[in-house]
């Protein structure tokens, strides 16, 4: 799943959702930017979550979550 581009001025973020239907959590997410009209989007954030358990009916939580960020540059 993604969601429309978001933003002020030139600078737009999107987002990025993995969902496991089966159990209906979110996975992974990412965050992808462009920092202006026409550029590449470039995903610069992103968690995982890993090794879910379901702690009560229905509710599931990671036991590990993976954060990563990169640097970008204006130009791409």
């Amino acid at each position: 799943m993604e969601t429309s581009p978001r933003g002020d001025g030139e600078e737009q973020r999107r987002y990025r959702f993995w969902i496991d239907t089966e159990r209906g959590i979110v996975v992974r997410r990412a965050i992808t930017v462009r920092f202006k009209e026409g550029q590449p989007w470039q995903e610069y954030a992103r968690i995982e979550g890993r090794e879910h358990r379901e702690i009560a009916p229905g509710i599931w939580l990671p036991m590990k979550v993976k954060s990563q960020k990169e640097a970008l540059s204006m130009k791409p």
